[in-house]
């Protein structure tokens, strides 16, 4: 299912059918076994964030963070917060991942931690800051949307 989702090549359609799938069963707060938390989708997707074909880890940063997005749930562990906060950092430096991550930062910012200390901030920050030479006019919009969700979600004593 996960590969399906991942296939450039794949319609619409079955992404979307895909992804439907996907996310009635990742769970995001997961500890029940039976269930796929965030690191293990993580680790499923693996092959695919290390493809050597640049839409396959588009496809596969897109999926994480569009469930960062759609999911009806709101991460509740720190623990996780600071995995994911991670691995966005370190895919700002793939440039077919660049828009995917963005989009998740987003997310994680408006959706999920509208409370984050300004120490996670800075690492984000500079995490972008480090990838902006590089961005293309079309990945600056949504590189705006993740620091206006960070400037909206600081302390007022911050900002």
């Amino acid at each position: 299912m996960i590969g399906r989702y991942t296939d450039a090549t794949a319609s619409d359609a079955v992404h979307m059918e895909c992804f439907d799938l996907i996310i009635n069963l990742v769970k995001i707060n997961s500890v029940n076994t039976l269930e796929c938390s965030f690191p293990k989708l993580i680790q499923l997707l693996g092959n695919d964030l290390t493809s050597d074909d640049g839409k396959v880890r588009n496809r596969a940063t897109l999926l994480i963070a569009e469930i960062l997005h759609n999911s009806s749930e709101t991460l509740s562990s720190s623990a996780t917060i600071g995995m994911l906060m991670k691995f966005y950092s370190s895919r700002l430096h793939d440039y077919p991942s660049i828009a995917p991550c963005l989009h998740g930062l987003i997310a994680i910012f408006d959706k999920h931690i509208p409370g984050l200390m300004s120490a996670s901030h800075q690492s984000v920050e500079s995490g972008v800051a480090s990838s902006t030479v590089s961005l293309s006019s079309s990945n600056k919009l949504p590189l705006l949307g993740v620091l206006e969700a960070i400037s909206n979600n600081l302390p007022s004593q911050v900002q």
